[in-house]
């Protein structure tokens, strides 16, 4: 039995070894590069489109809408030669990461047919009611919180009081008894584009009009947009 016991023991490494083995290893982890910060976890991410009426909450407070803002949204963006680019994985992610290559073609929501989808991310703007007063044809109680979702156009916004339903009704205009409180947050408008890698990447408009051999379209009229006329461009 003790002969036994003898063959199954096996003696502990002296802490010499162990630290000569250790080293190698904790120097290996150490120069590897820092992987980038992706911004908040894919899991945490709002579903987009919203599938409600309202925006999908991004978790710096911003909403994210699936569309370009105003009657003549821009800019209307052409792509000649592919260009490659970093983009988002999503509308609310915090940093561009992904790698595309955007395909030679013409951007905007008018583009006849197209597939590509738009998206604004942009902060939600908050009103103080300083006195009793009616809104949209509803009483406005003082404290109450008066939110403008979004703008939409012609003068109308997407409204909201308190955390009752979201509805449209002309923008409110900034009074002594209806202050608009500060908003330093940026709004950003983005396409989602199909990379010739064949991923699907969020843009940001003024990132692909900076981009090598992008230019301005032209926006012909309401609804209708077209190619820059490169000659001129030159």
């Amino acid at each position: 039995m003790l002969l036994l016991l003898l063959a199954c023991h096996k003696p502990s490494p002296s802490p010499d070894v162990v630290a000569s083995v250790a080293e190698p290893a904790v120097e290996e982890a150490a120069q590897k590069p820092a992987l980038p910060a992706l911004g908040k976890p894919p899991g945490e991410l709002p579903a987009f489109p919203s599938e409600t009426r309202g925006p999908a909450m991004c978790a710096d407070g911003r909403g994210a809408f699936e569309f370009w803002i105003g009657e003549y949204p821009g800019p209307v963006i052409d792509v000649g030669p592919p260009v490659t680019l970093r983009g988002k994985t999503h509308p609310c992610a915090l940093d561009a990461i992904a790698a595309c290559t955007v395909p030679t073609g013409l951007y905007h929501p008018w583009v006849p047919e197209t597939e590509v989808m738009f998206a604004t991310v942009q902060p939600i703007l908050r009103y103080q009611v300083k006195a009793d007063q009616t809104y949209a044809g509803a009483p406005l109680k003082v404290g109450a919180d008066l939110k403008v979702i979004s703008y939409l156009s012609e003068g109308f916004c997407l409204v909201q009081v308190g955390e009752g339903e979201i509805f449209d009704a002309e923008c409110p205009a900034e009074s002594e008894t209806l202050v608009l409180l500060p908003e330093t947050r940026p709004s950003n408008q983005l396409i989602q584009v199909s990379c010739t890698e064949g991923s699907k990447v969020w843009i940001e408009d003024t990132a692909l009009m900076s981009a090598e051999g992008v230019v301005q379209g032209e926006m012909i009229g309401y609804g209708e947009v077209g190619p820059a006329k490169r000659d001129a461009v030159k």
